[in-house]
């Protein structure tokens, strides 16, 4: 009962965890690319020509900065989904816990009863013989005939 739900949220925490990952590396990325769009910007206004191209690599580092929060905000909600699938998982333990508790508290004393076989329930299919020799010394030691 509780075997496949396991099975499913385990699958779900590993890919969770991957976007996790793969989010992080995302966001890594795009505050590098913000980084060198910055400095870049910065360096061509003290030392370009024109204010043109100074504008423009400004802009492209406030989109940077813009990406940067998005892959952020990302990484977030990843590790969100990661906290969800965990807490699933705690209920369900909890859950099946719970469960085995109540059975162990319903289980009652185990009584043997023998049940004995009636003649007319017993069926011979054949009847087999096994037969091991053994040699008997005078010391009265036995030994395995058949070697």
């Amino acid at each position: 009962k509780y075997g496949p739900k396991v099975r499913v949220l385990q699958e779900r925490l590993r890919k969770a965890e991957q976007r996790v990952e793969a989010q992080k590396e995302q966001a890594s990325e795009a505050t590098f690319g913000t980084v060198l769009s910055v400095g870049a910007a910065v360096l061509g206004g003290l030392f370009g020509r024109g204010k043109a191209g100074t504008v423009s690599k400004a802009a492209s580092a406030a989109r940077g900065a813009g990406r940067t929060v998005r892959e952020k905000g990302d990484v977030s909600r990843a590790e969100e989904d990661v906290e969800s699938v965990r807490a699933q998982m705690e209920k369900l333990k909890a859950d099946f816990d719970k469960e085995v508790a109540e059975l162990s508290a319903g289980a009652e004393e185990v009584e043997t009863v023998v049940v004995r076989a009636k003649k007319s329930g017993v069926h011979v299919e054949g009847v087999w013989l096994a037969w091991a020799p053994y040699w008997v010394d005078a010391a009265g030691n036995a030994t395995e005939a058949w070697r």
